[in-house]
């Protein structure tokens, strides 16, 4: 269970991968132009909000929009590596669509992809670790798995992000009430 402290998000800007339909996973990839510009515009955004650290998957694609991020924003960024994409195994680097075309789903993943159960379990120990150690909202620059994993412990296992749309979490005034997932954007497409 996360600890009942605020704290923000956001996915990485896109990557050439992101717009190609790639499975990225663990690979290595920098964003694209379109999102350098997506994570300069979350700047914008994020200038209105109090948030201490940045903390960020190693990946390029998190770093990078981490770092954009902070150079407007003059907060200390620190790379954690538990919040790195799931490793996908041999599905990196594949398109979603031969993905579909082999029929690949949960139950049938390669041998060497991490398992869900191992991913979550990631997740929610690394969450936990940061938001023990804040006592301003963090801000938790990751992927789009991170980000459907982190909903789905909160109850919301159908919410989805664009690339570097900015929320901020809230925990529940009472046990009996959800997370508040505020986007921050004022987008809907999510």
């Amino acid at each position: 269970m996360l600890p009942l402290k605020s704290f923000y998000f956001i996915r990485h800007g896109e990557t050439e991968w992101n717009r190609q339909g790639i499975i990225m996973g663990q690979q290595d990839i920098p964003l694209n132009t379109t999102g350098i510009q997506q994570a300069h515009h979350a700047r914008k955004i994020l200038e209105q909000e109090n948030f201490s650290t940045i903390y960020t998957s190693p990946l390029q694609r998190a770093y990078q929009t981490a770092q954009i991020l902070s150079d407007g924003l003059k907060k200390e960024v620190i790379s954690e590596n538990l919040l790195k994409e799931r490793h996908w195994g041999q599905l990196e680097g594949l398109s979603r669509t031969c993905i579909k075309d082999k029929e690949i789903t949960v139950d049938n993943l390669p041998v060497d992809a991490e398992a869900s159960i191992n991913f979550e379990a990631r997740i929610l120990r690394v969450l936990c670790q940061i938001l023990t150690l804040s006592d301003i909202p963090p801000l938790i620059v990751a992927h789009s798995g991170v980000f459907i994993t982190l909903v789905k412990m909160l109850g919301y296992p159908f919410l989805r992000t664009a690339n570097c749309i900015p929320f901020l979490f809230k925990p529940p005034q009472q046990e009996t009430h959800p997370w508040i997932v505020c986007n921050l954007s004022g987008q809907q497409d999510l």
